[in-house]
């Protein structure tokens, strides 16, 4: 029988700023296999089989000890796990992975994508917002962002969990201040949470005329400038 990955493999399981673990599991085969693989730059030239078996790059240089291994995989179809180091936080690699035995041959290499570090937010939103005003924050990360989640948002905030943007008007009963927690979740690696502190302040600016109204000779002023949701009219 040839010899084939078992779906979803094989992958990078976890990503730290200076450790991966990576997981191969073959789907058919008729004796134990043997798999390997290499760690070299990302978009580096590929390795071939023979020098990822070697623990090579593709020019027939053995790469750091750390950033290869084997691992024998039974025929059981079960995960096996090896594990690198000495890697460069936030810092994109191509692992290669062969697989063979004497029975069903060889497959390879594979190659699957990841970056070391998982996530990291950059940015800092603003501390307050006054209340008819609008919070804006379009918040970025370095890492490839699978998804986006926010914690001890009050009512009528708005919240993307694909972009992480966020949009706030507070109303007159949020005149206070409130503690959110971002989180950035990586394809690969850990997720980094960011805690932001939005204070709600009270909209000093004066009223003013903003209509005069008549309904059957019963004069209304409205004004502007009142907390959000609320509309000051006088009867006249």
């Amino acid at each position: 029988m040839a010899l084939t990955w078992t779906t979803g493999y094989p992958k990078i399981v976890e990503a730290g700023d200076t450790t991966a673990t990576v997981r191969v599991n073959t789907a058919t085969q008729a004796i134990d296999s043997t798999c390997y693989f290499v760690i070299v730059p990302h978009n580096a030239t590929a390795p071939s089989f023979t020098q990822v078996k070697a623990g090579q790059n593709s020019d027939g240089t053995a790469v750091v000890a750390d950033f290869r291994g084997n691992v024998v995989v039974d025929a059981t179809s079960v995960n096996h796990d090896m594990t690198a180091a000495t890697l460069i936080k936030l810092t994109s690699y191509d692992v290669y992975f062969d697989a063979s035995n004497s029975s069903d041959g060889t497959l390879g290499p594979t190659k699957v994508v990841f970056k070391s570090g998982g996530a990291s937010i950059t940015s800092t939103p603003a501390a307050s917002v006054a209340m008819n005003s609008l919070f804006t924050y379009a918040p970025t990360a370095d890492g490839t962002i699978s998804g986006w989640g926010l914690t001890g948002n009050p009512y009528n905030m708005h919240f993307s969990s694909t972009t992480g943007a966020i949009s706030w008007a507070p109303i007159n009963t949020q005149e206070t201040s409130g503690t959110l927690i971002l989180r950035a979740t990586p394809t690969y690696g850990l997720p980094n949470d960011q805690t932001l502190t939005v204070t709600v302040t009270a909209d000093n600016s004066i009223p003013s005329l903003s209509a005069m109204t008549n309904r059957n000779n019963n004069w209304r002023l409205a004004s502007n400038n009142l907390p959000i949701g609320l509309t000051q009219t006088i009867g006249l």
